[in-house]
C-alpha cells in the first residue's frame, strides 16, 4: 500500500516521513508553537525546557492513576515496567484481541490449555499464574489476595518504602515472567516451570537492590532483606 502523503508547512511529503509517528511529531510541534506568545515561551522571559514543554503539553490531559508507582518503580527492570504498562492499558496481544483483529488463531491459553486467553485469565485465573503467585507468597509471606491487589500493598504502613517497592517489583516481575512464558509456549511449544520463573525474579530483585539502593539501610530493611535472601 502506498504511504499516505502528509503536508508539512508548504511541502507535500510522501514515503517514510508520512508515517503515523511522523504525523504525531508534527502535531506536537504545532501544539508547542501555541506555547509561544510574542516569541517568548509562555509569554515570559523563562527559557524553554523539555520538562516544562511536557508539563505544558499534558496540562489539560494529565490524569493521575493509582498504578503509576507500581509500573515506574525504581526496583523494576525496564522490560518489566513496559510489559506492566501494557497490562494496565489492556494492550497486550492476547489471543482474544488477536481474534477481534480478524486473525485465525486458537483461543485456548498456551499455559493451561483450559480457558480462553484474556488479560484477566492470563494474570489472575490461569493455573500457571496462580502457582507463580503461590510461590511468591511462600517467598515474601504476603497473602496471594494482597499480592494481586497492588494498591493495597502501598497502604501497608508497617512496611518501609524499600520493602514495599521490592515487593511490588517482584509482583511486576512475575507478571512479566507469565507473559514471557506464554510467548515461549506459543513459539517453542513448552511451558516454563513456575518455580524457575519465580527464582529468576528473586535473582533479579537481589541485583536491583544491590544496584539501586543508595545509602545505609535501616535495621528493619536489613533484617527483611536478609530474611528474604536479598542481601
Amino acid at each position: 500500500m502506498r504511504p499516505k502523503p502528509t503536508t508539512i508547512g508548504r511541502f507535500l511529503v510522501t514515503g517514510p516521513y508520512s508515517s503515523w509517528a511522523w504525523r504525531k511529531i508534527c502535531e506536537v510541534k504545532k501544539r508547542l508553537k501555541l506555547g509561544y506568545i510574542a516569541d517568548k515561551w509562555r509569554g515570559t522571559d523563562e527559557d524553554y525546557t523539555i520538562s516544562d514543554g511536557y508539563k505544558w503539553l499534558l496540562s489539560e490531559t494529565t490524569q493521575k492513576v493509582s498504578w503509576a508507582r507500581i509500573v515506574w518503580n525504581r526496583y523494576n527492570l525496564p522490560k518489566w515496567s513496559f510489559i506492566m504498562w501494557l497490562i494496565k492499558h489492556q494492550m497486550l496481544l492476547t489471543l482474544d484481541r488477536l481474534k477481534k483483529m480478524g486473525l485465525d488463531v486458537p483461543t485456548d491459553c498456551y499455559l493451561c490449555g483450559v480457558e480462553a486467553e484474556t488479560h484477566m485469565h492470563l494474570f489472575r485465573t490461569c493455573t500457571f499464574s496462580k502457582r507463580c503467585f503461590q510461590l511468591l507468597y511462600s517467598w515474601l509471606q504476603i497473602p496471594v489476595d494482597i499480592l494481586l491487589d497492588t494498591d493495597c500493598i502501598l497502604k501497608i504502613r508497617r512496611l518501609s518504602i524499600l520493602v514495599r517497592q521490592v515487593i511490588l517489583a517482584a509482583i511486576v516481575g512475575v507478571h512479566y515472567g507469565v507473559w514471557q512464558s506464554r510467548n515461549i509456549g506459543r513459539v517453542e511449544g513448552y511451558v516454563t516451570n513456575p518455580t524457575h520463573l519465580v527464582r529468576l525474579v528473586q535473582v533479579d530483585c537481589r541485583r536491583r537492590v544491590a544496584s539501586e539502593f543508595k545509602g545505609s539501610m535501616t535495621n528493619f530493611d536489613k533484617t527483611w532483606c536478609r530474611d528474604h535472601g536479598l542481601i
